[in-house]
């Protein structure tokens, strides 16, 4: 019989920001209770959608009953970070000193009551309402151009009070949920049955980030659109930096606030000031960046999961050369790779291929059809190394190790 199941499940704190968690992640499952899986299928969300989507479910179980998977979707670390999945906007003192510079270009003086007070859900909106009420009577007074908007930046606060870790609380979750449902199978048979990982976009990342954290768990991977290296804006730095020039979404600009551009990005505690906690160091962004030699090395030196990889050419969020880059690096240290790089018109099919934006608009069910099996035979002549269940990178002045140990994955961090 065909079961779904939602369960929490228990992950990492965050050892890097020595923050505890609040809530613990879940995942939700599909698979049949009278057979034995033949995999366990990890479909990554990228931002946007969470396991619960119900399109996802749908898929999900489709898979499952038809090719006997157990199919999981993780609700990892930050997943909730838009508006449609709970999240709601917020003024932190970043955006707060960004609103009082912007608001002084045109000789608007900000109260220190107002910019004291904190500034969070139904205030924001009270507060860019009378902005842009204020606005537009000066536009009437001819004070400033009939085109001008206010440039500002609010924080995105996702639900479950989580924030922008980027990458590496979400793959301890994902890794943490497979050693958690590879347990509860244990039991029945099927337990050792390996282990894939499939996504799109920020899902990519994560399912190579969860190969380079645990290559010995992951057996293989099917992504389209994963970036290998570490951007501004995915840490939520761009407001450290040029809250225009590397915005996480596209400025709202609508009618209902015309004299506004209103930048935003996902709550995040890191930041650049190297005396800080909460510093963004060099250690910090190497062993969440892909595309590193000397990590790729270590990497082989243990195990080499299998890689299906999509890329566009054309690619404006996830660069293609990066990409190439990486893939060559795998290629050089004696993994298997199947890369697929659409780098012309001809081959979009509007179908599976629909155009040459990131992503592609590629399904992500109809990439797992065509790739799963494949890659499963590929693996079924594969024997899957008896190595050591621990690795550790070496990341400027600090040592990270992740250790599998009584059914969880673990990380210490060591200074040097």
């Amino acid at each position: 019989m065909l079961i779904r199941k939602k369960l929490k499940f228990k992950s990492s704190h965050d050892l890097e920001l020595n923050i505890k968690r609040e809530e613990d992640p879940d995942f939700v499952m599909h698979y049949d209770d009278e057979k034995t899986p033949k995999a366990f299928v990890f479909v990554l969300q990228g931002w946007g959608s969470s396991a619960d989507d119900k399109f996802l479910n749908l898929y999900l179980e489709y898979f499952a009953k038809k090719y006997e998977l157990v199919m999981v979707s993780v609700n990892y670390h930050c997943i909730y970070n838009r508006f449609d999945l709970g999240s709601h906007f917020m003024l932190d003192e970043r955006d707060k000193s960004i609103l009082e510079k912007e608001c002084e270009k045109i000789d608007i003086k900000l109260s220190k009551e107002l910019l004291n007070q904190k500034i969070e859900k139904a205030k924001v909106y009270e507060l860019v309402q009378a902005l842009n009420y204020k606005l537009s009577e000066l536009k009437k007074a001819s004070f400033l151009k009939g085109d001008f908007r206010l440039k500002l930046h609010a924080s995105i606060v996702p639900k479950r009070k989580e924030y922008q870790n980027f990458g590496l609380m979400a793959a301890l979750d994902i890794l943490n949920a497979a050693l958690f449902v590879k347990k509860l199978f244990n039991a029945r048979g099927g337990g050792g049955s390996p282990l894939i990982l499939a996504g799109e976009s920020y899902g990519a990342y994560l399912s190579m980030l969860c190969a380079k954290l645990a290559p010995w768990l992951v057996d293989g991977l099917i992504e389209n659109s994963g970036g290998v290296e570490i951007l501004p804006w995915h840490v939520g730095l761009g407001k450290e930096l040029d809250f225009t020039k590397y915005p996480e979404l596209a400025p709202i600009e609508n009618e209902t606030y015309e004299n506004l551009s209103i930048y935003t990005s996902t709550k995040s505690l890191w930041n650049l000031d190297e005396k800080s906690k909460f510093y963004f160091s060099p250690a910090r962004k190497a062993i969440r960046t892909l595309l590193n030699k000397e990590h790729l090395k270590t990497m082989a030196g243990l195990a080499r999961p299998l890689y299906v990889s999509y890329h566009c050419k054309f690619d404006p969020v996830a660069s293609f050369e990066a990409k190439k880059e990486f893939i060559n690096e795998l290629l050089a240290l004696g993994f298997e790779v199947d890369f697929k790089s659409i780098v012309s018109e001809n081959q979009v099919d509007g179908k599976f291929i629909k155009n040459l934006n990131h992503g592609m608009d590629t399904p992500l069910k109809m990439l797992i059809e065509k790739e799963l099996f494949p890659l499963l035979q590929r693996l079924e002549n594969r024997k899957k190394p008896n190595c050591e269940k621990n690795i550790s990178y070496l990341c400027d002045d600090l040592l990270y190790n992740f250790f599998e140990e009584e059914d969880q994955l673990k990380l210490k961090i060591k200074g040097l």
